[in-house]
This record gives structure tokens, sequence and C-alpha cells, in this order.
């Protein structure tokens, strides 16, 4: 059976001499492992056409185990976030998490659209010449917060995991508990810690990183990657009072004790977006 799709290459690897094993996502189908036959090859018709981060148009053959690739129109190759490393750096990390996430289910719109509208929004960045230090620290702030909004594991910023009180309107918490991904208070956490020393599934949070996960709750339409948006101007900055960093520290640990993964791409990336 033939069926059309578009797609975007999260990974491609060499399967013999010629052919190419794809790691697809499509956002009518999900997740697509597919052999290109060879596309190994420079020659190739699909060498160019099956590179990691482009959005083709696709012609398959449903196979047992593997999907066979007939034909691919080229839609969107994200040329310019190639030629900067950190941009490409921070797509890798992205192409990784929806990877990881690409189970069989009837939602593969959302988290594709996630992605592809965070690496549209990258590519216009990078097109611009106009990369203010933080850029990319807060694009992968948006990226963790919608994809963790996506999986169902937003953030409990208002209920201490430990004694079930809720937040004070003015009370700033001071810990975080990664395993009910809640707010915990200075007080429940002494007291637990008194009798459980050594957890290490409650951690410190500063409040500036509070401040900046109740901002972007706050906003729900928070669309930073809106490619209807134009670029972000060198002269943007984040308030001082905002904690980007300790944040992104805490997104991304959330997620990957939830998923119980750590991502491999993530230890190119994080001293990049720290030195910013």
């Amino acid at each position: 059976m033939q069926y059309s799709s578009t797609a975007l290459v999260l990974k491609t690897y060499k399967l013999g001499e010629a052919d190419r094993i794809l790691h697809l996502y499509s956002p009518e189908h999900g997740p697509v492992r597919a052999v290109a036959k060879s596309a190994a090859k420079a020659s190739s018709g699909y060498a160019a056409k099956t590179q990691v981060f482009n959005y083709c148009d696709l012609q398959l053959a449903k196979g047992k185990e593997l999907d066979t690739l007939l034909q691919a129109k080229l839609i969107e190759d994200f040329r310019a976030l190639r030629t900067d490393y950190d941009a490409m750096s921070l797509g890798y990390f992205m192409l990784e998490v929806l990877d990881h996430i690409a189970v069989l289910n009837d939602s593969y719109k959302q988290p594709f659209e996630i992605v592809y509208l965070h690496l549209k929004a990258i590519d216009n960045q990078v097109k611009s010449r106009c990369k203010p230090s933080q850029y990319l620290l807060l694009m992968s702030i948006s990226f963790l917060w919608s994809i963790i909004d996506y999986l169902g594991y937003r953030p409990d910023l208002h209920t201490c995991s430990l004694s079930q009180r809720e937040r004070r309107e003015n009370e700033l918490p001071n810990y975080f508990d990664f395993e009910s991904g809640s707010v915990t208070s200075a007080r429940a956490y002494q007291q637990y810690i008194e009798h459980s020393p050594y957890q290490n599934h409650i951690c410190r949070m500063s409040a500036g990183a509070f401040k900046m996960l109740s901002l972007l709750e706050a906003n729900s339409d928070f669309a930073l990657w809106d490619t209807s948006i134009e670029p972000a101007d060198e002269s943007q900055q984040l308030s001082p009072e905002l904690d980007a960093e300790g944040a992104l520290n805490l997104l991304r640990k959330h997620l990957s004790h939830q998923l119980e993964y750590d991502f491999k791409s993530w230890a190119v990336l994080e001293p990049m977006l720290y030195a910013a």
C-alpha cells in the first residue's frame, strides 16, 4: 500500500553501503521509519532531500518493519539554522525530544507544530543576523515549557508537594519536587529532610526561576516561537529579577525525570546556553 505524507527528518543512519534508514515524524501519521534506497550515495536524488531537519512531502510504500521511500519533495530545509552551530545544536535537541516522545497515538499534530514552529523561528532569527545573547536561552525555555505542557507535565506552582497546602499569593516557594512536579515550601522541606536526609528528588529553586515559570504560566498564549512575530531585537533584555537559566535547568530536569530519560544532545547544548 502506498501513501503520501509530509514529515520532518529527525535522524538518519546508513543501511549497508548505499541505503539510509530515516526516522521521520509526520503530523498526519506520527513516527515513521523508512528506508531510502541509494540515499547514502552523493549522486542520489534522495541524498540532499533526506537530510536531518528537512521537512518534505513524501510518497511511501508500507512495509512490514520499514516503509520504503518512493518520492521526496523538499518543502523546508532550515538552511540558515544549519549555518549557526549554537542554533543547530538547539535544533538537534528538539529533534531528539520529538523522536523520544514519538509514540503511537492520535495527537501527532501538536508536538510536530511545537518543534516545527520553534525551528522556523530560530531559522528566521539567524537570517536576521540579529542574535541577542539570551535568544537561544529563551527559545529553549519556550520549547521545553511547550512540550512539557503538551505531555501533561506542566509544573504545579500553587500546591506544596509535601503539605498539600495552597501557596499564599505573595509566598515564594524555595524548592521543587521532581517526583510530584510541584513546588515545595521551605517549612515542609525542612520537616521532610529531617526524616529523609538522603532524598534527591527535591532541589532548591531560586525566586527568579519561580518568577520565570509563573510568567510562562500566566501567559497561556506564550508564543516566542510564533513565526508571525518579528525576530527578537538586540535591545530586548529579561528583567533582572527573572532567573532564566534556573528556570531552564529546572524544566530540563523535570522533563528528564518524567520521561526517565537523559537526552544526549543536551550535553552539547548546555554550555552554549549558560555561557550566553
